[in-house]
């Protein structure tokens, strides 16, 4: 069939006027780009060097954010862990172990007969515990997403940041040992 004498109808199949050189670039493999980079859409164009460099600090400080947030959700858990065995202290259900902080110390919450009585946080204490985690969860999704770029620049922020956020985030209490020092005990011997 003959098409030489067909009208297109002015249509310009051009290139939308973007400059093809500013695209972005995706690459499945490991790579070290630093220009026209899209770490998640094409709204997020890497098109200089200090965009580039602003994104990787972005990512490091992404990735110490997630490790933040995982700490706060430990102390909320241990917050409402605390606040219930105070309230059981107060209405007299179980003898609290408080430190020199006032905090309750880690023994469990019991019942008269020396049974773990199980232990489920208010509605509202839930819904605080949800959204940390949704921040968590969804903070960590974008930067495996960031991940997926291959790019090597970005991934040593990933680990660095995941280093140093839990290197600042982690330092809380791991577990308990047996109090050797015998002048915290009060004991003068």
């Amino acid at each position: 069939m003959e098409m030489s004498g067909m009208d297109m109808g002015g249509m310009d199949m051009g290139d939308g006027g973007m400059d093809m050189n500013m695209s972005c670039s995706s690459s499945m493999l490991w790579n070290w780009n630093i220009m026209n980079i899209c770490p998640v859409s094409d709204q997020w164009h890497i098109k200089s060097h200090g965009a580039f460099a602003g994104t990787v600090i972005g990512v490091f400080f992404i990735v110490v954010a997630v490790e933040t947030v995982r700490r706060f959700g430990r102390e909320y858990d241990r917050k409402i862990v605390n606040d219930y065995r105070k309230s059981q202290a107060d209405a007299g259900n179980v003898a609290p172990d408080v430190d020199a902080k006032g905090d309750i110390g880690p023994a469990p919450v019991l019942v008269g007969t020396g049974q773990l009585k199980p232990f489920r946080p208010t509605f509202t204490q839930q819904l605080i515990r949800s959204l940390v985690y949704f921040v968590q969860f969804s903070a960590t999704y974008i930067v495996m997403l960031i991940a997926m770029t291959f790019n090597g620049y970005l991934l040593f922020a990933i680990f660095f940041g995941g280093g140093f956020g839990y290197l600042v985030s982690s330092w809380d209490t791991v577990g308990l040992v047996e109090d050797t020092d015998k002048s915290s005990s009060g004991c003068c011997c």
